[in-house]
């Protein structure tokens, strides 16, 4: 038969004391990393939207907003190309944040519009499927990949784009790189 003493020590009430005294703790320093990480991921977000802000993105996404004319032949090598990059580089960055999931719904809002508008735009077609075949010829991956799979998942490109032959099919596209047919 077994016995249970139901004596109880101090030792017994500085044991559970202690482990009670290490979950608030705990769950304190959870909450304060937790706090931390949001201001910096706040930090973070406001510096995206800084950059948001430059003049050369803005002027350039002028482009992309409006419809502007400003892909053709003599495009490649000029300051124009430089800026155009610059500005795709970064929403292909922002793309890429939200498929890794650091911004949340709310969060992406604020950039949603300009991605849209730039996935949505025929020039940026027109020079994605340049930039694609002319990459493919040389074994190299596609600049701007999470902008083509963003504009990809919300029907925004259509298939043509990846037909090397469309620019003889299709007045939307051109071949104004040199890649092999």
């Amino acid at each position: 038969i077994m016995r249970f003493d139901n004596t109880f020590y101090i030792s017994d009430l500085l044991g559970i004391l202690t482990l009670i005294t290490i979950l608030v703790g705990g769950l304190f320093a959870l909450y304060k990393w937790n706090k931390s990480m949001r201001i910096k991921r706040a930090d973070y977000i406001k510096s995206l939207i800084d950059i948001n802000n430059k003049e050369m993105i803005l002027e350039t996404f002028s482009l992309f907003d409006y419809d502007i004319k400003w892909y053709d032949n003599s495009f490649h090598g000029s300051e124009k190309e430089q800026k155009i990059d610059f500005t795709l580089t970064y929403f292909d960055y922002i793309c890429y944040l939200n498929k890794m999931g650091v911004f949340d719904k709310k969060t992406f809002l604020l950039f949603k519009y300009q991605v849209d508008a730039i996935v949505k735009n025929r020039q940026v077609h027109d020079y994605f499927y340049n930039l694609y075949h002319y990459s493919k010829s040389k074994g190299i991956e596609f600049s701007y990949h999470y902008l083509i799979e963003y504009a990809i998942k919300h029907d925004c490109i259509n298939k043509e784009l990846f037909d090397k032959t469309s620019y003889r099919k299709y007045k939307m596209y051109h071949k104004y790189l040199n890649w092999i047919d």
